[in-house]
């Protein structure tokens, strides 16, 4: 089962240098525990912040000896400049690969499984902002479909996800989990 970890520092206590730090310790944390990917997901940082983090990120991973691949949600460029993996919305151009892509229709995974490694099939079980439900779950039917269009690609759940509920996503044929709050350490 493939794991993948989304950062959002907002989730941690402090000022911001100290938000910071404690995603570049989760990421460190995750690498060890062997989690397999590590996505930088922080758009509201500038593109001097967001690359200064990704590059802590990254020095912290490689450090700790794990094999985790780091993962920017961001401007392509700063993804390169910071060598490490890219992640874009099914909203980019079709013909960007990268590393992964989030996909929210199977029309979506369709478009999308040729151009990227993993596709992150949103939201399984619903999307939470603070304790607010913003968007309903597709249910299992709907990801079982999904990796029916992948055609090979790995699909990874996304949206909800649980320890509890993650083995419903195995079973409906996802190769992973994927997740913010699941992830936090």
């Amino acid at each position: 089962m493939l794991r993948y970890a989304i950062s959002d520092r907002m989730l941690y206590p402090g000022d911001e240098r100290a938000r910071q730090l404690r995603v570049v310790q989760q990421a460190a944390a995750l690498a060890l525990e062997g989690v397999d990917y590590f996505q930088l997901r922080e758009k509201d940082l500038d593109e001097a912040s967001l690359l200064q983090l990704t590059v802590k990120v990254r020095d912290a991973v490689q450090s700790s000896g794990a094999r985790m691949q780091v993962v920017l949600n961001g401007p392509q460029h700063l993804a390169v400049q910071a060598g490490v993996a890219w992640h874009r919305s099914s909203t980019h151009s079709f013909d960007q690969a990268c590393c992964s892509v989030s996909v929210h229709t199977l029309d979506d995974v369709e478009q999308q499984r040729a151009h990227a490694s993993l596709l992150l099939f949103a939201p399984v079980f619903g999307k939470t902002v603070g304790p607010d439900l913003v968007h309903t779950g597709v249910g299992l039917e709907r990801l079982r479909g999904a990796v029916e269009r992948a055609a090979g690609t790995p699909v990874l759940a996304l949206g909800g996800v649980t320890p509890q509920n993650a083995p419903l996503c195995l079973a409906a044929g996802a190769s992973g989990i994927a997740g913010i709050r699941l992830f936090l350490r």
